[in-house]
């Protein structure tokens, strides 16, 4: 009689779907969670998904513009849209790109907009076809302005983005990552100093003396000083573009250099 009691109670405190025949939760314990809890899961999704978690509830609908990271790719949908490109389909397939691309450039704008929160700890921009650079541009300064740790830009379009110079005072970075179609524009003294700077990714990166950008009398050579730089990633066709002091605490280098740019 008491495994009989047992089963009663627990049939009661359940509520069951009759179609499925599967018991529904009562409670929504993720949304129970602190805030501060919340947002830190978000930051691991791409911003356009953490974004979408606002149409789960009220309590979800502002928290994504309260998370301190952003990752925006375009790659993926734009490398799906170049699949099956033909000759006989190539103007349709073209305003598809172009509308993506603004699509992309848009949604941009709106979650630096609304984003409310002045100390970024990650900013991600992988752009393959977005082709205004002075617009990614502002992006880059707003992640900057927000005193960003974490900056990984990956640019693989024409013409190339021209960084800020304000990225050379950008003292919080501990995270560095450059690739492509970038320019750095090296300050006139030449040198830098990333005082918390831990991992710096420099890849194919162009610089002021590259003959596609300016012309070889306007170059300076650009040393950087990281005494906390730990590990060190860097692909370049020219060994005099640059010159690192002060790597006391260097752990792990991988480079691939070509002296001349051969």
């Amino acid at each position: 009689m008491a495994t009989a009691n047992t089963v009663q109670s627990t049939t009661q405190s359940t509520d069951v779907d009759s179609k499925s025949k599967r018991p529904k939760l009562s409670n929504d314990r993720i949304s129970t969670l602190p805030d501060s809890v919340l947002c830190h899961i978000l930051s691991f999704l791409p911003t356009k998904y953490a974004v979408r978690t606002s149409i789960l509830s009220t309590k979800w609908k502002y928290l994504w513009t309260s998370v301190h990271s952003l990752d925006f790719d375009d790659s993926v949908t734009m490398s799906n849209l170049y699949v099956g490109r033909t000759k006989k389909g190539r103007a349709q397939k073209d305003k598809q790109i172009q509308a993506q691309r603004k699509s992309f450039m848009n949604f941009v704008d709106r979650v630096l907009i609304l984003h409310n929160v002045s100390c970024l700890r990650k900013f991600r921009l992988h752009c393959c076809q977005v082709d205004d650079m002075l617009h990614v541009n502002t992006w880059v300064c707003a992640a900057i302005g927000r005193d960003v740790q974490d900056l990984d830009l990956y640019v693989s379009w024409e013409p190339p983005l021209q960084l800020p110079r304000s990225l050379f005072t950008c003292n919080m970075l501990v995270v560095l990552k450059l690739s492509r179609e970038i320019v750095v524009n090296t300050p006139a003294e030449g040198s830098v100093c990333f005082p918390n700077l831990k991992i710096l990714h420099l890849k194919w990166v162009k610089y002021v003396n590259d003959d596609s950008v300016l012309y070889p009398q306007d170059y300076n050579k650009l040393e950087i000083n990281a005494p906390a730089l730990e590990y060190l990633n860097l692909t370049d066709g020219r060994s005099e573009h640059f010159s690192f002091q002060n790597l006391s605490s260097l752990v792990k280098a991988h480079l691939v250099v070509y002296h001349g740019g051969g």
